[in-house]
């Protein structure tokens, strides 16, 4: 299984090195918190690229912006901190739907028109773990991109303490921004060529 799995790796990484530009931001191999071999991989998408499925994607998120402002929540959990809002889908709904009731949920926040502008691929080589619901062998975690359109009263909940919207400098020295900088700054781009929604 492992050496079919290297091998599907290896003719990807031929396709990639033969100039098909596929945007990939980065690759993780063998992550500890998946059964090995695994891989994940983070792609940006352009107009025209095929997305992944709403029945491969478990969980999707939102980078929303307010000028050049980040909007973030501040999750209990020590761990994370400030993060960007997002979570896992609930049976029946769309990649989108389950964005915009996160977003709500962590931030109290409404978003204008939203964009799905990359994926992370999740691609396990191990036999599919017994009590795994999640898609297998490839699953899909999504972010859109969006301008936050309306900032409603926000109340503490169990799971967010916080909102926040971190202008550039404030990003990187989060959690979040130090794992995801790259993701971060093209998204960041790209917000700040888009123009203004109407409407």
């Amino acid at each position: 299984m492992r050496k079919a799995f290297q091998a599907a790796t290896a003719a990807e990484a031929r396709v990639c090195s033969s100039g098909i530009d596929i945007r990939t931001l980065e690759v993780v191999r063998d992550s500890p918190f998946l059964p090995a071999p695994n891989e994940m991989r983070l792609v940006l998408l352009e107009d025209g690229d095929t997305p992944p499925g709403d029945d491969l994607v478990t969980a999707a998120f939102a980078l929303a912006f307010d000028g050049d402002s980040l909007l973030m929540t501040k999750l209990r959990d020590a761990r994370r901190g400030w993060d960007i809002p997002g979570g896992r889908l609930e049976p029946g709904e769309t990649a989108e739907r389950a964005m915009r009731r996160e977003v709500y949920e962590e931030t109290a926040a409404r978003l204008g028109p939203a964009r799905l502008f990359a994926y992370q691929r999740i691609r396990l080589g191990a036999p599919k773990p017994d009590a795994d619901a999640y898609p297998y062998p490839d699953s899909y975690m999504v972010f859109f991109r969006a301008p936050v359109f309306a900032l409603e009263s926000f109340v503490a909940n169990d799971e967010a303490e916080e909102r926040g919207l971190l202008p550039p400098p404030a990003v990187p020295g989060t959690t979040w921004g130090r794992k995801n900088r790259a993701l971060y700054d093209t998204a960041l781009r790209a917000s700040c060529r888009s123009p203004a929604p109407t409407g």
